[in-house]
């Protein structure tokens, strides 16, 4: 025979799941109101499924439970469809004041070097610029989604002098060159980290803190070869295509862009001899 204790905890246990169950309903009724996405609405649905299942409900309450899930899952469905319509539509005409058409299929689209990755089910964004991460954003907002494209195309296009940045690398190769060996096809990745360095600002180096770091990420790095080799000196730069192992490791392969569309990636990097 259950003690008191006992028969108590069980009681309290079963209204906690009946307090859960209301809440989530309410929740799903607020939602409805305020005309959620259909697939917030269903992972509601999947909470209410799950705590549905032990809960302690009479017969008739589970079977009205369950033909009312069935029922807002029903029209759910046709709901769903016309939200990703309308997501694609809506993202493609704020893309188009930035310059970019929209294509692919979800759950895959594209926009130039963007590759945009939603998730419904999860009510998640990931944007990359071909395979370097841009963002992650919880919400299915085309407007969020455009924003933080247009946000890193403003750090991608910052001021750029070819000069300048082949001065640059010319160093870092030379310093590449010295630790790698004396082949004169150089590890981009081993360039790059020497370039961050050279980067760095006279304030960081003295009192080198993560505060006055200046950050040079991958995308940087290959925008500017992309850059460079626009323009005049650009038959001065030479990059080897990454073998398939290599494209596997981020560490050893960098996507350069070859065009607005399309890009390559690449493993190592050569200069033309100095002039003696």
């Amino acid at each position: 025979m259950a003690s008191l204790a006992d028969l108590r905890k069980e009681i309290q246990a079963a209204r906690r799941k009946l307090t859960t169950i209301a809440r989530l309903l309410a929740e799903y009724e607020r939602a409805q109101r305020a005309r959620r996405d259909p697939f917030a609405l269903e992972r509601l649905l999947q909470q209410l499924e799950k705590q549905g299942r032990d809960a302690p409900l009479g017969p008739e309450t589970r079977e009205r439970l369950r033909r009312w899930l069935e029922y807002e899952r029903t029209l759910l469905r046709e709901q769903r469809r016309t939200y990703q319509v309308q997501f694609v539509q809506e993202l493609q005409a704020k893309l188009r004041p930035l310059g970019f058409s929209l294509e692919g299929h979800l759950p895959r689209l594209y926009a130039g070097l963007y590759q945009i990755l939603p998730s419904f089910e999860q009510g998640t964004v990931k944007i990359t610029w071909g395979p370097e991460p841009v963002a992650s954003l919880k919400g299915l907002d085309p407007g969020r989604v455009t924003q933080a494209i247009q946000k890193h195309e403003k750090a991608l296009k910052r001021p750029f002098v070819a000069e300048e940045f082949f001065r640059l690398l010319r160093q870092a190769y030379r310093r590449a060159r010295q630790e790698a060996g004396p082949d004169r096809r150089v590890p981009l990745a081993l360039v790059h980290r020497h370039l961050t360095l050279l980067l760095q600002p006279r304030t960081f180096w003295q009192n080198p803190v993560r505060t006055r770091f200046r950050e040079y990420p991958r995308s940087f790095f290959a925008y500017d070869l992309y850059r460079l080799r626009q323009s005049s000196l650009g038959d001065r730069v030479r990059l080897y295509v990454a073998t398939f192992d290599q494209t596997r490791d981020p560490s050893q392969a960098l996507f350069v862009p070859d065009s607005a569309q399309r890009g390559t990636r690449y493993a190592y990097l050569s200069l033309e001899p100095e002039e003696a």
